[in-house]
């Protein structure tokens, strides 16, 4: 069985365009949003985060968070 790094680098490789980073963040969105679940702010949780620092502008921020892959 392949870990999930794993299968995320070959899903990358296969699928993103070189060199082109927003491209190759959104290839790891769309693999965590179809194939498998990943630990990452995604492009909707983000777009989230970025209002709420722009609005507050708060001098640091604390991520909580918790890990429940239940298959």
């Amino acid at each position: 069985m392949q870990s999930v790094r794993l299968l995320l680098k070959n899903y990358v490789m296969e699928n993103a365009r070189r060199g082109d980073i927003q491209n190759i963040i959104n290839t790891i969105d769309k693999f965590g949003w179809t194939k498998h679940r990943l630990m990452n702010i995604s492009d909707q949780k983000g777009k989230i985060l970025d209002q709420a620092i722009q609005t507050r502008k708060p001098k640091s921020v604390l991520e909580l968070g918790i890990n429940s892959f239940i298959t």
